[in-house]
């Protein structure tokens, strides 16, 4: 059974099916945390010495979008990885792949997002540097394997095969392969 866990500034946060990616925001000077629920947005909060949590900003990007309106929606929610050079916050990325419907009912397309994890939107928002639907690279959720990030490299793991990436992380020129898994 999915619990919903209650925080003021957000509301309702739905049960994540990946531990949240934890990473030191040099801007802040302090340790954040990054979360996705099912059926929601990438969340982001603050940690104090003593624990607590303050909420930072939250993605415009929902996990399972195209059935979180139909009752019970979809899962599982994003699965998200951190990188950074050192305390350079022109560096620090997350990047993370969600469902677009249910994948715990079925094999269902995914997205995948590169979001600058210490900079915000000018609206406030957590700012998208990358997202493979603008650029029409289509792919297969795969469930419980978040993307894998070295350096200026990262691979996304699908269900039929792997997305690899490379790029300066800050231009606009990102070159993608797929690998077939499948092939010989």
């Amino acid at each position: 059974m999915t619990q919903d866990v209650e925080f003021p500034a957000v509301g309702r946060f739905r049960a994540s099916s990946y531990d949240p990616v934890q990473f030191f925001d040099p801007v802040l000077r302090a340790w954040t945390i990054f979360a996705w629920g099912e059926n929601a947005q990438l969340h982001k909060w603050r940690v104090s010495d003593a624990g607590a949590l303050t909420y930072i900003a939250q993605s415009h990007e929902y996990a399972s979008a195209d059935v979180r309106g139909n009752p019970p929606g979809g899962m599982p929610g994003g699965f998200c990885s951190g990188s950074s050079n050192g305390a350079d916050p022109d560096s620090a990325i997350l990047v993370c792949t969600i469902p677009y419907g249910d994948a715990n009912a079925q094999v269902v397309n995914g997205r995948l997002l590169v979001y600058d994890s210490v900079h915000l939107a000018g609206d406030g928002s957590l700012r998208v540097l990358w997202d493979s639907q603008r650029w029409g690279i289509p792919f297969l959720f795969n469930k419980f394997n978040p993307p894998v990030i070295d350096g200026a490299r990262f691979m996304c793991p699908t269900t039929t095969a792997a997305l690899m990436c490379t790029n300066s992380l800050r231009d606009d020129r990102w070159r993608w392969s797929r690998l077939d898994l499948d092939a010989p």
